[in-house]
């Protein structure tokens, strides 16, 4: 896995498909915990989402806080299906949005955000 690439997995039953969304996941652990300072006026925040996107549409991830700078995204479908983000023409500290691949897909997409915010 490198930092800045995309995953995509289709089946977590397979052990390797697993162990990659288990480095990832340890990968964003690592730099949430690197972020954690008790001197500093910012913490780190995660927000999770999961929303319906309809065929051949986007649909906006509105954030449940302002973060101070861009945030990290991940977004992936729990079917294996291909995500796109979009921050075209939106407040990337405030939102974000998401659509399949696939115009012809519809379904549920995951969405894991995690940046600084000011405390």
């Amino acid at each position: 896995m490198n930092r800045g690439h995309y995953v995509y997995f289709r089946s977590l039953t397979d052990a390797v498909e697993l162990k990659e969304l288990n480095d990832v996941l340890n990968d964003m652990l690592k730099i949430m915990w690197e972020k954690l300072d008790v001197g500093n006026p910012f913490k780190t925040h995660v927000f999770t989402s999961e929303l319906q996107c309809d065929q051949g549409s986007w649909s906006t991830v509105n954030f449940d806080v302002e973060f101070v700078d861009k945030p990290s995204a991940v977004a992936y479908s729990p079917d294996g299906h291909a995500v796109k983000i979009s921050t075209d023409g939106i407040d990337t500290k405030k939102s974000l949005m998401v659509a399949f691949k696939d115009a012809t897909l519809s379904g549920n997409i995951n969405v894991l955000v995690t940046g600084r915010i000011k405390v």
